[in-house]
């Protein structure tokens, strides 16, 4: 959920408050692992990134890092945004972080599922080794078809 906005250092800035948790280096080193738009980044520098903002499609870059429980984003270009901006960009960050949402309820799936991870991994790690050989290092144990 949203809450306060304002400027800081010549930068309109604006906060996020999550509904449930959330980690925003989590979420940075998911993005990182994702192959069109891998990179490494230290732990602690948070998120940065550029996009078309949706209905103008000017492009814009934001900053954002996370103090605690608050998400805090800012938009770094355009060096002076306009509101409108801020008000095409604010809800375009909640939807990328997936924080548009209420995940209040998400740690009760996974605790619900616990049961059957081990049988999930162990399977995943089955299918793995049938289809690549990658686990036993046995390269005529691969599927070909």
């Amino acid at each position: 959920m949203s809450a306060g906005r304002g400027v800081m250092g010549g930068m309109e800035t604006f906060t996020l408050v999550p509904r449930g948790p959330f980690s925003l280096a989590a979420s940075t080193r998911f993005l990182e692992g994702f192959t069109p738009a891998s990179y490494s980044s230290p732990a602690d520098s948070g998120l940065e990134g550029a996009f078309p903002a949706e209905g103008s499609w000017r492009t814009v870059g934001v900053r954002v890092s996370q103090a605690g429980d608050e998400v805090n984003a800012a938009i770094v270009s355009p060096a002076k945004p306009d509101a409108g901006l801020v008000a095409e960009v604010r809800p375009q960050v909640e939807r990328i972080l997936a924080l548009d949402v209420d995940g209040s309820g998400f740690p009760a799936v996974g605790e619900n599922w616990r049961p059957y991870r081990t049988w999930v991994t162990l399977l995943l790690r089955i299918q793995l080794e049938y289809e690549t050989g990658e686990i036993t290092g046995r390269p005529g144990h691969a599927r070909t078809g």
